[in-house]
């Protein structure tokens, strides 16, 4: 065998080598990639599903109160149904998902928060007013006050899973 085959033949095998590396590295480039994209769709189906659980509770315990509100059921029946309706909510898990996945969505989080203070707050200036004054002492305010805020939590909640539903889309 002369020098010249010897190196076409070395050429051959070190090229050959080469081209086999980068497939390989592409190869994986691309399982790495469809990993991620498989870790971002699961994630935020899940913040998806949990926030629809969360939402219809939220939505569920206030319309229970608007029940108390207008003297339908008595404000302990209305705790002893929040005790018994409790759900596992993890909202610093679902803030951690919307900031690493859908920084998008943050603006209309925030306004689902806003909304859910204000439910908060009418739920706490009617809970002293009911504890030093009784049933049969709600005025029309506060129940046209947590109906429109409820409302306005569906509405937002409703824009809300819209958007991460078409995140959702866009990653598959």
């Amino acid at each position: 065998m002369d020098f010249e085959k010897l190196i076409y033949l070395i050429s051959g095998a070190i090229i050959g080598f080469a081209l086999s590396l980068a497939k390989d590295w592409l190869m994986e480039s691309k399982k790495q990639k469809e990993k991620k994209i498989e870790l971002k769709r699961e994630r935020l189906e899940e913040l998806y599903i949990g926030f629809s659980k969360w939402a219809n509770h939220v939505i569920s315990e206030e319309m229970t109160l608007l029940s108390v509100m207008k003297n339908k059921i008595t404000y302990n029946d209305y705790l002893d149904m929040k005790i018994e309706k409790t759900i596992n909510f993890d909202a610093q898990n679902n803030e951690m998902i919307l900031k690493v996945y859908a920084e998008t969505l943050l603006p209309v989080h925030e306004d689902i928060m806003k909304q859910l203070a204000y439910l908060n707050h009418i739920e706490e200036d009617f809970k002293k007013v009911y504890s030093k004054q009784g049933p049969h002492t709600t005025e029309v305010k506060t129940i046209e006050g947590n109906k429109l805020f409820t409302e306005k939590f569906i509405e937002i909640s409703d824009i809300f899973k819209t958007q991460l539903a078409t995140e959702i889309k866009q990653v598959i």
